[in-house]
């Protein structure tokens, strides 16, 4: 058996040990996390099935109640997983580059255009334009007349917010903003005005198509 073999056949742990974590593939990177499976279902498995999810589902909807459909996974590995992908977004938002064009935004925000639910994501901007805060104001049916403008500012009691960016999906596929849209936007930008916070930009996403209220002269 040649070094290769040898490599290919150990255990995701040795493999990374070895060869470092950009080696292994998604599954064997769940199966370090999960650690163990259940008495029916190896932890290959569970982690094979939780990779699998993961191709066919954005990680924006994915919740509790989503992993535990999956045998093999409890509450305790739900959580894990759960806290694990938490870390690993706060990490990517401590170093992530200003959010300064729509493309930049939409490159940020990948996850939501492939979302078969409606949602509204706030990001809330230093005065470098980098993120110090993302909030999923609402996910579901979405009745924007119901999302307050005190839920929208809330968090610049806790961070040192300059600016903030409104992105919602339309899974419809049509990035053209309706009526409410509209309205909405001039209810925040209105409150923000009134806090002195500017509001950079309210953008429509959709699976391949993205609107910006100010590239569209609407801000």
């Amino acid at each position: 058996m040649d070094a290769f073999s040898s490599l290919s056949s150990k255990k995701p742990r040795e493999r990374l040990l070895a060869l470092g974590p950009k080696a292994l593939h998604t599954y064997e990177l769940f199966c370090i996390l999960l650690g163990t499976g259940t008495k029916t279902r190896s932890v290959e498995v569970v982690a094979k099935t939780l990779a699998e999810l993961l191709q066919k589902q954005s990680l924006a909807t994915v919740n509790v109640n989503t992993l535990l459909r999956i045998k093999g996974i409890g509450k305790a590995k739900a959580c894990m997983v759960l806290a694990v992908w938490e870390l690993a977004e706060r990490l990517q938002t401590e170093t992530s580059t200003p959010l300064t064009s729509p493309n930049a935004v939409a490159a940020f925000l990948h996850d939501m255009r492939g979302s078969q639910k409606e949602m509204i994501v706030c990001l809330y901007l230093n005065a470098r334009y980098t993120l110090e805060h993302k909030e999923v104001l609402a996910m579901g049916s979405l009745n924007q007349t119901l999302i307050y403008p005190r839920d929208v500012f809330l968090p610049i009691k806790q961070y040192p917010i300059a600016s903030l960016i409104l992105v919602h999906n339309h899974p419809s596929g049509n990035p053209q903003p309706s009526e409410e849209d509209i309205v909405f936007t001039k209810r925040i930008r209105a409150g923000a005005e009134l806090l002195g916070i500017e509001l950079a930009d309210h953008m429509i996403l959709t699976k391949d198509d993205a609107f910006s209220f100010r590239e569209h002269g609407m801000m």
